[in-house]
C-alpha cells in the first residue's frame, strides 16, 4: 500500500507533522507482532513508498475462510444440497463477533472494505435462512429472522423470507404485518414502492397460494438445539450503536424548533445540565413529527458516543405487537443483557437503565400514544437524552421541552414541493403549487404524496393535479403514513380516547358546529361545565379540536377533523370495530 494511501487512511486530511516517522513508528509495532513464522510465514516488508504484507500459505486469516466458506455454500444451494449448504454457511456466519473493523476509525479504503464484507455477510445470511427454509426449518428460524428483519429494515430479501416463514407457521396476520412495515419504510423514507417480486409474494400469502407451502418431506428433522443461530453482530466496545432512521431529503422549514431541539439536545446543554433531558414533538397525524426526530437526532449524533437507539411503537398501537415484543426486539437489537424469557416490561426497564447507567446515548421513540409506554425507555446515564414523537400531547412530568407542530405554512409547503418536483416546475405553475399546498392541508405527509406523483408524472401539469384533487375533496384521509391511511390513525385517536370524550366529539361532529365552548358542550351533555372544558382540553390533545386564539375559552375542528365530518364517516361502534386497529378498540363506543 502506498505512503500516500496510508497517510490519508489514518489522518485524511489531518495529518502529524512528520507522517512518514510515525508510520515507521506504527509498523515496527506491527512487525513485533508479526514476526516471520509466527503466523505462517506472515511478514510485513518495506517496499518503495510503501508497505507490503505477505500471508504465508498456512495463515489463518477469518476473511479468508469465511469467503471460501460463502462460496461453497453458495454452490450446494444451487446444486439443490441444502443441509451441506446450511451447514457451511452457518460456519460462515460462525466466524462473525460484531461489524467489520468495529472500534477502528476507518479511512476511505477501509470504510469501503468494510461495506464489501457486511454486503457479504448479508447474502451469507440470507442463502442460509434460504436453505433452512427448504430444509423445512421455518419454525426454528423465525425467531432468528426476526430480529434480522428489525436490525435490516430495508432488506426485501430477508424480509421475504420471514414472511414465507411466518405464513409456514400458521402466522398469516404476522406475515402481511411485515410487508406493512416495510413498505412503510420504502414509502417514508424513500418514496419508493417495494419490488414486484415482494408484491407478488404478499399477493401469494394473501391468496394462501399452495407454492408458499413446505416442502412435504423435509430432508432432514433438525431440533433446534442442533441449529447455530446467526447473530445479527450487536455494537462491541468501540463501535457506535446507530438505529436512527435516514434523515428526509424533502425536509424544510421549521427552523425554530429544528434550533430549539438540538440546542436541548447538543454538548453545550449536555455540560450544563447533565441530567436526562427529555423533550415532546407532538402534533396531528401527517404533520412531520417523526421527520423532525429524526432530522434531530442525525445533528445531534456527536454528542452521543455511546449511540442512538430508535424505537418505533406503531406496532404497539394497531395491535400486531406487545409492547413487551416490540421494546425486547429494540433492546436486543442494542445488545442490552436481558433475562431469557422476560416479557414484564417493567423487568425490561430495569434491565435498559442498569444498561445505560454508564451510557451517554441519545433515545427516540416514534407513535407515543401514552407515558406508559414510553417509561420502559428512560435512559439513566448522566448527558443522556430521550426524544418522543407522539400524536397526542403527554403531558410528562419530566419533559424539558414541548414542540407542537402545525401545518407548515404555504411558504413552506410550496418550497418543499419545489424540493420534490423541481423549482422550474413551481416557478411555471406557482398559483397552482400555492392551491395544492392548500388542498393538502399543509400536512407534510400529504405534499410528499403529491410531489411523488407529480415526480413520476412528469408530463402532468400543477392545474391539472389541483383539479384531481378537487373531485376528491377528501382525498388527504386516504394519504398513508406507511401503510396505514391517516384516516385510521386519526380515528385511532378518536377510538383511545374515554368514552366520555368520545361522546363529546360525537355530539360535535353530529350536530355540525365549527366552534364550540365549554357551555354550549355542557348543555347539549347536561354536564358541569368544568367537566365539560376537560372533556374539550382531552379533545384538543389528541388533535381532534384546536383551540381559538384570541377568543377565550373556545375550540374548533381542525381541518383533517373536518373532513371526517365532510365524508359523512359514522363514529358509531360497528366503525369502531371494523375501521380501527383492533387494539383501539377494548372500549367501545
Amino acid at each position: 500500500m502506498h505512503l500516500d494511501q496510508l497517510v490519508e487512511e489514518l489522518w485524511e486530511h489531518r495529518p502529524p507533522g512528520s507522517p512518514s516517522t510515525t508510520l515507521q513508528t506504527y509498523v515496527y509495532q506491527l512487525r513485533k507482532l508479526l514476526t516471520p513464522g509466527s503466523r505462517g510465514g506472515t511478514a510485513l516488508q518495506t517496499k518503495p513508498r510503501g508497505y507490503q504484507l505477505l500471508l504465508g500459505e498456512n495463515a489463518q486469516v477469518d476473511v479468508r475462510s469465511f469467503e471460501a466458506l460463502l462460496t461453497r455454500g453458495r454452490k450446494s444451494l444451487d446444486a439443490g444440497a441444502h443441509l451441506e449448504a446450511a451447514g457451511l454457511l452457518r460456519e460462515a456466519l460462525g466466524l462473525w463477533r460484531g461489524p467489520a473493523f468495529g472500534g477502528i476509525v476507518q479511512g476511505p479504503v477501509l470504510s469501503a472494505y468494510a461495506t464489501h464484507l457486511e454486503e457479504s455477510r448479508k447474502s451469507a445470511m440470507e442463502l442460509c435462512f434460504e436453505a433452512d427454509l427448504a430444509l423445512g426449518r421455518h419454525r426454528h428460524v423465525v425467531d432468528e429472522l426476526s430480529g434480522v428483519v428489525r436490525s435490516h429494515p430495508t432488506h426485501e430479501g430477508f424480509s421475504a423470507k420471514l414472511m414465507t416463514a411466518l405464513y409456514r407457521c400458521g402466522r398469516k396476520v404476522e406475515a402481511l404485518e411485515v410487508f406493512r412495515r416495510l413498505r412503510a419504510e420504502f414509502v417514508d423514507q424513500l418514496g419508493l414502492e417495494p419490488s414486484a417480486a415482494l408484491h407478488d409474494l404478499h399477493q401469494r400469502v394473501l391468496t394462501d397460494d399452495h407454492s408458499l407451502s413446505p416442502a412435504s418431506e423435509p430432508e432432514t428433522a433438525v431440533e433446534p438445539a442442533q441449529v447455530p443461530r446467526i447473530v445479527t453482530a450487536p455494537p462491541q466496545n468501540g463501535s457506535t450503536l446507530a438505529q436512527i432512521p435516514p434523515a428526509s431529503f424533502h425536509f424544510v422549514g421549521r427552523q425554530a424548533e429544528l434550533g430549539l431541539l438540538v440546542g436541548l439536545f447538543g454538548p453545550a446543554e449536555a455540560e450544563r445540565r447533565p441530567g436526562l433531558r427529555m423533550a415532546e414533538v407532538t402534533g396531528p397525524p401527517g404533520v412531520g413529527k417523526s421527520t423532525l426526530a429524526v432530522t434531530v437526532a442525525h445533528q445531534v449524533r456527536q454528542s452521543y458516543p455511546d449511540g442512538q437507539v430508535f424505537v418505533d411503537l406503531t406496532p404497539v398501537n394497531n395491535g400486531t405487537a406487545t409492547l413487551a415484543q416490540v421494546l425486547t426486539g429494540a433492546m436486543r437489537a442494542a445488545a442490552v443483557p436481558l433475562p431469557e424469557g422476560e416479557s414484564d416490561p417493567a423487568a425490561l426497564a430495569y434491565a435498559f437503565r442498569g444498561w445505560s447507567a454508564d451510557r451517554r446515548v441519545l433515545v427516540v421513540v416514534d407513535d407515543v400514544m401514552s407515558t406508559e409506554q414510553v417509561h420502559c425507555l428512560h435512559p439513566s446515564g448522566p448527558g443522556s437524552g430521550l426524544l418522543v414523537a407522539s400524536r397526542r400531547r403527554l403531558h410528562s412530568p419530566g419533559a424539558t421541552a414541548v414542540v407542537d407542530l402545525a401545518p407548515l405554512p404555504v411558504a413552506e409547503g410550496v418550497h418543499m414541493l419545489a424540493a420534490i418536483i423541481g423549482e422550474q416546475r413551481v416557478a411555471a405553475e406557482l398559483d397552482s403549487a400555492v392551491e395544492l399546498v392548500h388542498a393538502c392541508r399543509g400536512l407534510p405527509l400529504a405534499i410528499r404524496a403529491v410531489g411523488g406523483r407529480l415526480a413520476y408524472r412528469t408530463r402532468w401539469t400543477l392545474a391539472g393535479m389541483v383539479f384531481r384533487l378537487s373531485e376528491h375533496p377528501d382525498w388527504p384521509l386516504r394519504v398513508s403514513a406507511g401503510a396505514v391511511p391517516l384516516r385510521e390513525t386519526l380515528l385511532g385517536n378518536y377510538t383511545s380516547l374515554p368514552e366520555a370524550a368520545r361522546g363529546a366529539f360525537r355530539t360535535i361532529v353530529e350536530r355540525g358546529t365549527d366552534e364550540v365552548t365549554a357551555q354550549w358542550l355542557a348543555g347539549a351533555l347536561c354536564l358541569d361545565p368544568v367537566d365539560a372544558e376537560q372533556l374539550l382540553e382531552a379533545l384538543a390533545d389528541s388533535f381532534l379540536l384546536e383551540e381559538v386564539v384570541d377568543t377565550g375559552h373556545r375550540y374548533r375542528l381542525p381541518a383533517m377533523a373536518r373532513l371526517l365530518r365532510e365524508a359523512d364517516i359514522p363514529l358509531t361502534r360497528q366503525t369502531e370495530y371494523m375501521d380501527l386497529p383492533r387494539q383501539c378498540t377494548a372500549s367501545p363506543a
